[in-house]
């Protein structure tokens, strides 16, 4: 089966079956440049009901970095003055993100070179940016790009500089979070639109056309 451009019939049936239509509207909204081409790329590397599952995993552990970082966002985790402030549980919080940041970078790692291309290199950016600040707290990255924890170095930091890393106005912070974000979403909008897909391919053909959809060519259903 070929299903030619975005004004198939047959293929607009099917992306808006079953609630598809946010999915239309999501992709539309982000509709430039630099998404379409990493969604293009990361719908080349999902096979059909057998790489979904993996790719499912990086943006349900990007989701538990989210998280992490979110419940760092809280105020009264750093108001040293409160008599419920904890040293222990302020850095058991971060241990929490770290752990979930490492979890994520083995998920990338399953998937293939396509998501790590993409964003192992941004995301090690950001880390090296902020290095030196993050070692000077106890955070050091190794050569894996996976977080390492130093607990006692951590524990004897000043509040006010774990503050400016992980608090909610924090650079280091929001501009992981962002790089994060654009993956989860990336991810998320390629395994979606595959899922959608799965359903037009036979053994006949396997060549879909949505090019007019993501701004790109005609890709592989198989990858």
């Amino acid at each position: 089966m070929h299903v030619s451009g975005y004004g198939s019939s047959t293929l607009l049936a099917t992306l808006q079956t079953g609630g598809a239509d946010s999915l239309f509207q999501t992709i539309i909204a982000n509709n430039h440049a630099r998404v379409q081409a990493r969604i293009s790329q990361a719908m080349k590397n999902i096979t059909p009901g057998k790489d979904v599952a993996e790719y499912e995993k990086v943006t349900n552990s990007a989701d538990s970095v989210t998280e992490a970082m979110n419940a760092l966002e809280d105020e009264k985790l750093w108001d040293t003055e409160s008599e419920d402030f904890s040293m222990d549980t302020l850095v058991s919080k971060i241990t929490n993100f770290t752990n979930a940041y490492n979890n994520m970078l083995t998920n990338i790692d399953k998937v293939g070179k396509t998501v790590k291309s993409e964003y192992s290199p941004e995301l090690s950016a950001i880390l090296s940016h902020f290095g030196e600040d993050l070692s000077a707290v106890g955070v050091t990255v190794g050569s894996d790009g996976k977080l390492l924890v130093d607990a006692d170095k951590m524990k004897s930091a000043e509040v006010s500089k774990l503050k400016e890393l992980f608090g909610k106005d924090a650079e280091f912070a929001k501009t992981l979070k962002a790089e994060i974000t654009d993956l989860n979403e990336v991810v998320s909008q390629a395994v979606s639109i595959q899922n959608k897909l799965s359903g037009l391919y036979n053994s006949s053909s396997s060549s879909v056309d949505y090019s007019t959809l993501l701004g790109g060519n005609t890709f592989d259903s198989v990858g």
